[in-house]
């Protein structure tokens, strides 16, 4: 996964250090006071686990960690390369100790009902009623984000990776799993343990399998993760350069989040409960061994083993191709006014008419006359006018042919006649704006009309060459002079009206679709999800202004932007990030740097690094739906047509906010790499599973479907004991407030990606955090003695 999953601003990078420190110091200080206890839990643990076998077990994977675990985990080694994976090892060996600590903390308070947040309570005196409900509120928070929303965004990815199911309707499905759980009151049961150790172990053989069928590659995958953990190599997203501490916030982070280490978990629960059984407690202590030494470790080395360099299959070309023939080959004048020479395949019978569609150009065509005034454009009111309420002008220059930077001015219309002819006067809504003084100063052509499609009946006429060859044209009939009133066919072959297409859909919509890759497989009828990916360098996209601002097109995955690289002119080790952020500007996106004393102007002034920065934005995602490819033009035979859900018209309308930009617009850029299938966290499993594993498309959703479901119970019943000790309310009450905004997160959460996601996700593991470490250092002489007093 590219760069961007990190956040690079300083508040993060300040986050993220302070969690670093806490999970590394609190665990690393928990071992050095209770190093002999610790040791005798382990086994303890474990023996607790193959005693009570599937019930035990079982619901210590209920608690809720399993599934994310296995998501989280692809995400660090996404992250941060395979030697992420030593950290969350180390992240793991921490959690254990935190775990007990905390186990150990709420038991210090039994007797009562709250457990560890009583405990908190209780120890810092006035001040720990309000330490106690911001650990609840955030615990709660936890169990919304994590629990809901990541669980079902992650669900979304494993359904549309496996089935054909769109994304958008996962979280639909998962709200009776929700709506379940808050009717039987968030009970555990012995059933959903069995089920989760049987799922559990059936994702544990099926990347066993993957693991063992090539020794070869689990070799290579193993140095890998050594020799990239303790190295320069192993930075963010590939990207050359950095630090250890770049790895280091990105890796511990995320195995933070999949171990559960240092958030307050005791045995799965809240409350003392499940806390003051010993076995329980034990089993507890030794989980994060389990998601991160088993889980983790099989989950690192599928992946790797499957994909040893790490990058994603092209699915399809960049090209987009009508997927309606133009039936014409070439234009000539005529006694009537246009006539086209149709190509020799043609399935038109001679003197046959036909209703015919010629499609507009998507950037508009230039027409229309500016006024005296410099404020008004006048042109003919044909019928394929009457949707018309902008103008556009294009950039002179190298950005004439980006559309990003194609300015929209909004316009009010005013419909007359002039000299017997309809008329249509557009002005722009701006009383200020003067068109003429618009153009010269950004040095704009235009203006351009954005007009509609042309309908015109043709007739099909055989006609005969002067070397005998047959063949034949079209003519467009006379028109009716009651009927819609279009431009002449002359015109719009001047104007690069685009057709004669056949008409055969209603409305008019050119559809333009891509060549599947030989290699790639789809099935026809479908909706896929793609993504295009920035190079690993950045993308070379927009211009640097004299005041030192970088000026993009305001798309908006760009506007997500947080990181930019500096490239060394020789040496791409030496590649430098900064944090950057930006803002909408005369309808562009310009970027500054993010650090106070360090401004992008001024890199014209750094000996051997390039002069301007290359941004790294998110992915820019896109959906297709999956169609037969015998209509494609330039394909492989067995090739399907991926036809993009954004109109290939598709454009900006509003120049005060940013938009989406279609897929003709981003495939230009060819420091935008792809497509290739989008897919996050455990979808990235599926290839690995289908490719390796009979049937291991099956294996992989039977195994995982059942861990998210029972993943969202047990974050129900966890959020629901927060919230009712922080809210002082009812169980039931809480247990309805957290299940309506867990159902919420979950419907909502199945079309973001984790880029957009994770930034809330970690701010508030890291706020947690923050607040166990008031609690372990008020705790130290408590859990010096053992935790066996209070």
């Amino acid at each position: 996964m590219p760069l961007p999953l990190l956040d690079p601003s300083p508040v993060q990078v300040t986050f993220r250090t302070v969690l670093f420190a806490l999970i590394l110091g609190g665990g690393g200080l928990v071992w050095m006071l209770r190093f002999g206890d610790l040791l005798r839990q382990l086994p303890r643990g474990i023996a607790a686990g193959l005693q009570h076998g599937a019930t035990r077990l079982g619901n210590a994977l209920t608690s809720g960690l399993g599934f994310a675990s296995i998501g989280l985990t692809v995400l660090a080694v996404e992250s941060g390369g395979p030697g992420a994976l030593v950290w969350m090892w180390i992240a793991g060996v921490a959690g254990v100790a935190l775990q007990s600590a905390h186990n150990d903390i709420a038991r210090s308070h039994q007797g009562t009902k709250d457990g560890l947040l009583a405990a908190i309570a209780s120890r810092f005196g006035a001040l720990g009623p309000m330490l106690a409900l911001a650990c609840g509120l955030g615990l709660t928070a936890i169990a919304v984000l994590l629990g809901g929303a990541f669980t079902a965004q992650q669900t979304s990815q494993l359904l549309a990776s496996t089935t054909s199911i769109g994304r958008v309707w996962v979280g639909l499905l998962l709200v009776p799993a929700i709506v379940w759980a808050v009717v039987r009151r968030g009970k555990a049961s012995g059933a959903a343990g069995k089920l989760a150790l049987l799922a559990t172990a059936g994702y544990s053989l099926g990347t066993l399998w993957i693991v063992l069928g090539d020794t070869a590659a689990t070799g290579t995958a193993l140095a890998s993760i050594f020799a990239d953990a303790f190295t320069p190599g192993a930075t963010v997203a590939g990207t050359a350069g950095g630090s250890l501490l770049a790895v280091a916030e990105v890796a511990i982070l995320r195995a933070t989040e999949a171990t559960g280490a240092g958030l307050g978990v005791t045995a799965g629960e809240v409350g003392s409960d499940t806390a003051a059984d010993n076995d329980a407690t034990a089993v507890a202590t030794v989980m994060p061994l389990v998601y991160t030494g088993v889980l983790g470790t099989l989950t690192t080395l599928a992946l790797l083993v499957h994909t040893q360099d790490a990058q994603p299959a092209v699915v399809s070309s960049r090209a987009l191709q009508p997927l309606a023939t133009i039936q014409r080959t070439a234009t000539q004048p005529s006694i009537y006014g246009q006539t086209f020479t149709l190509p020799a395949d043609n399935q038109m019978a001679p003197n046959t008419r036909y209703p015919m569609w010629m499609y507009p150009h998507p950037r508009g065509h230039k027409l229309g006359q500016i006024a005296d005034d410099n404020r008004t454009v006048g042109l003919v009111a044909w019928d394929n006018t009457r949707e018309i309420d902008t103008l556009l002008f294009h950039p002179n220059g190298e950005h004439r042919k980006n559309p990003g930077y194609d300015v929209v001015v909004p316009c009010t219309r005013k419909e007359t006649t002039r000299q017997g002819v309809p008329w249509l006067e557009l002005s722009p809504i701006d009383p200020e704006l003067d068109l003429t003084v618009l153009m010269n100063a950004h040095d704009l052509d235009g203006p351009y009309i954005p007009l509609g499609p042309i309908l015109f009946t043709g007739t099909a006429l055989s006609t005969l060459a002067h070397d005998g060859t047959k063949g034949m044209n079209m003519i467009e009939e006379p028109r009716d002079p009651a009927g819609p009133l279009y431009p002449s066919l002359a015109n719009a072959t001047k104007l690069r009206f685009a057709g004669p297409f056949v008409r055969h859909h209603e409305p008019p919509q050119l559809a333009w679709g891509l060549a599947s890759a030989p290699e790639s497989t789809f099935a026809h009828n479908t909706l896929e999800h793609l993504r295009l990916d920035p190079a690993p360098r950045g993308i070379s996209l927009g211009y640097m202004t004299e005041s030192g601002y970088l000026v993009v097109p305001a798309w908006d995955f760009l506007a997500d932007t947080r990181a930019a690289v500096i490239r060394h002119k020789t040496d791409p080790a030496q590649d430098l990030m900064i944090p950057v952020r930006s803002e909408l500007h005369r309808g562009n996106l310009r970027f500054v740097s993010a650090l106070s004393d360090f401004e992008l102007g001024k890199l014209q002034f750094l000996v051997d690094y390039e002069a301007r920065p290359y941004l790294l934005p998110p992915p820019y995602r896109f959906d297709v739906e999956v169609h037969s490819g015998q209509r494609l033009q330039q394909s492989e035979p067995d090739a399907v047509a991926l036809v993009p859900t954004i109109d290939y018209a598709h454009r900006r309308t509003d120049p005060q906010s940013v938009y989406t930009p279609s897929p003709r617009e981003v495939l230009a850029e060819a420091d935008m790499r792809g497509p290739v299938l989008d897919r996050e966290g455990v979808g990235r499993l599926r290839e690995a599973f289908a490719n390796r594993i009979p049937g291991g498309n099956w294996l992989l959703l039977l195994s995982l479907l059942p861990l998210a479901v029972l993943t969202l119970g047990a974050w129900l019943r966890r959020g629901t004991a927060a919230a009712s000790y922080a809210l002082r309310s009812h169980p039931a009450t809480a247990r309805a407030v957290v299940g309506g905004l867990m159902v919420a997160a979950v419907v909502s959460a199945c079309g973001l990606s984790l880029q957009s996601l994770l930034p809330a996700l970690d701010l508030s593991v890291m706020a947690l955090a923050e607040i166990n470490v008031l609690a372990l250092i008020a705790f130290i002489p408590l859990l010096r003695a053992g935790g066996r007093s209070g």
